[in-house]
């Protein structure tokens, strides 16, 4: 039986293998299928972080799992709001469901529906992409450097502190503005929606269902 190698858990954000994968499986599954498979992939490379900070011997394992895929599950939740308000958007131009729904017996408005949804998850699964390749940036010239010439200067109250009390950077800014702002999205839509609170849990029942009926 083919063995894990425990050292490949812990650098599975540097191998381009789990990056092909990563983002080949989110594309592929949320918009062929749904966006519960997306969901479901992002759980997967938690199961991979736990492991890994596992064998490393880190404390404090779920906070920094879900510090570490904060930029994620911004993206799912800006998935879901795709749905949401995609949904809105059609209700405005009068496409709400009834209407939707006898306009549909011909396929073209939900092959249209469904191409602009296509679109949006794609560039949503670019950010996957843009993600991923600025994980494997190496470190700048001057701190490998600085690395090999100076003593080791121990720094606890730094290096030892969790990811979220280090300085920000621009990508950590980013994940949680992208974060905030779809669960506040979401947090308003049935302020929008016809029915409220009841069209917006309907709409993202059917987005996160594993298994929609096909139309």
């Amino acid at each position: 039986m083919a063995r894990i190698d425990p050292q490949w858990v812990i650098e599975h954000d540097e191998k381009w293998i789990f990056t092909a994968l990563y983002i080949g499986l989110s594309v592929i599954l949320s918009i062929l299928i749904s966006l519960f498979w997306l969901l479901f992939v992002v759980l997967l490379h938690a199961v991979l972080e736990w492991i890994a900070l596992t064998a490393k011997g880190e404390d404090r394992r779920i906070p920094k799992i879900l510090w570490h895929l904060k930029l994620d599950f911004g993206l799912v939740l800006f998935a879901l709001c795709l749905g949401l308000y995609l949904e809105l958007l059609f209700g405005l131009v009068g496409l709400g469901s009834a209407t939707r729904a006898a306009a549909q017996t011909g396929g073209r408005v939900l092959a249209w529906q469904k191409s602009l949804r296509a679109i949006l998850l794609t560039l949503d699964d670019l950010a996957q992409i843009a993600k991923a390749l600025a994980a494997r940036r190496p470190p700048p010239p001057a701190a490998q450097t600085e690395s090999s010439t100076l003593a080791p200067i121990t720094t606890p109250s730094l290096d030892d502190a969790p990811p979220w009390r280090k300085p920000l950077g621009t990508g950590d800014y980013i994940s949680l503005i992208l974060l905030i702002t779809c669960t506040l999205l979401i947090l308003l839509s049935p302020l929008f929606h016809e029915q409220g609170v009841q069209d917006v849990l309907t709409i993202l029942a059917s987005e996160l269902h594993p298994w929609p009926p096909q139309e």
